[in-house]
């Protein structure tokens, strides 16, 4: 895998919690955004953005189990715009809500 791609998904992992897109991405990296999704997706097998929503749910996974604080924090502190859209993209990627899951652990 090229350095580049390397260093994006390294630079996803430590700014999840940031607004990112692909074009604040091909500006930081200096490449075009259809170079970026083509070459992330072959090398990766998935898209930049959908790696980017699986690190904030780990991260959200995470502070579900360990932490006490409530939905709307925990989604705004894993980069999610907003709780509504947070739960969303939980129960698509999850089957169940982000208080179901911390229910069950």
């Amino acid at each position: 895998v090229p350095q580049k791609f390397m260093d994006i998904q390294s630079y996803l992992k430590k700014h999840y919690q940031e607004k990112i897109t692909l074009d604040s991405l091909t500006d930081a990296f200096y490449i075009s955004k259809y170079h970026l999704a083509r070459e992330y997706q072959r090398l990766f097998g998935t898209t930049v953005l959908n790696d980017l929503t699986l690190i904030r749910l780990s991260h959200a996974k995470r502070q579900l189990r360990f932490s006490t604080e409530n939905i709307e924090e925990i989604a705004l502190s894993c980069g999610f715009q907003t709780s509504a859209y947070f739960i969303k993209v939980f129960k698509k990627y999850e089957n169940m809500t982000p208080l179901e899951y911390r229910r069950k652990w």
